[in-house]
């Protein structure tokens, strides 16, 4: 009955009514044989996502046992350690999807510490789409229009954080619109604001799989050689100069000059 599913409690954003209880060891062990087999099938990494409890709801509706002395960001690390743990066994790096507003230093009420579940896996992934900001976030009026800060204020949040192991910080960039279009400035803009903060490795996430492919083509695929006549201040009259102007990426304009005399 639709009438009788309905929650009254207007912070609610999720309808469903089927949660895996993240106080259940049974619940760990299915979920991490998971992970062996995925590794044994030869996979090169784990990467484990919704480890947390539900949000922006009432948890009485989904019958969560809970240990009094256990709090949320307890059972998620406990849960991470078992993990880390037995994925140990394989070799195989652990890495773990977090909520983006984690990097301000809050759990947000679903377990999940940023400091302390860094310290236990080998990346970690906040999920900072700029779409999924309020309006003033980091001073922004809108953060979803403005990409490059949203990214830049969220990272420096993380590496704040993780105080010295931001080689750990692998964030999921957006390639999707929402009230926004993006397309391939904001993706580019979201990258730039990732390196200008040292991170070279980001994950971007469109739901339908469908990428902005051109954000990542060189421009060096492109570019034609420009041939131009300058003057040069020796005497030795005119000179052939062939710039290149291939990018070596997409940010940084790395111009080469070759001069050869024609005296």
């Amino acid at each position: 009955d639709k009438n009788n599913d309905k929650n009254n409690d207007k912070n609610e954003i999720i309808a469903s009514k089927i949660w895996l209880n993240p106080y259940s060891r049974e619940v760990w062990r299915y979920n991490v044989d998971l992970a062996i087999e995925a590794a044994m099938l030869g996979f090169d990494e784990i990467q484990l996502d919704y480890i947390r409890f539900p949000a922006f709801v009432n948890l009485d509706r989904y019958n969560l046992a809970v240990a009094p002395a256990d709090s949320k960001v307890e059972i998620i690390n406990d849960f991470i350690s078992y993990a880390k743990t037995r994925l140990g066994e394989y070799g195989i790096p652990l890495s773990i999807d977090v909520f983006g507003l984690t990097t301000s230093g809050s759990d947000l009420g679903i377990g999940q510490d940023f400091s302390s579940l860094a310290a236990k896996v080998d990346y970690i992934s906040p999920m900072v789409y700029p779409s999924h900001y309020a309006p003033g976030a980091y001073g922004l009026a809108v953060p979803e229009k403005e990409p490059y800060f949203t990214i830049f204020k969220s990272m420096q949040d993380a590496k704040r954080e993780l105080d010295g192991r931001s080689e750990k910080l692998r964030p999921w960039l957006q390639d999707f619109s929402l009230r926004h279009v993006y397309g391939v400035k904001e993706v580019r803009d979201q990258i730039k604001a990732a390196k200008a903060l040292g991170l070279d490795s980001w994950l971007l996430w469109n739901p339908s799989s469908r990428y902005t492919w051109q954000a990542f083509r060189r421009n060096d695929l492109v570019a034609k050689k420009q041939q131009v006549s300058v003057v040069t201040d020796r005497g030795k009259g005119d000179q052939n100069v062939k710039v290149d102007t291939r990018k070596s990426n997409a940010e940084k304009d790395e111009s080469k000059e070759r001069v050869t005399d024609r005296t």
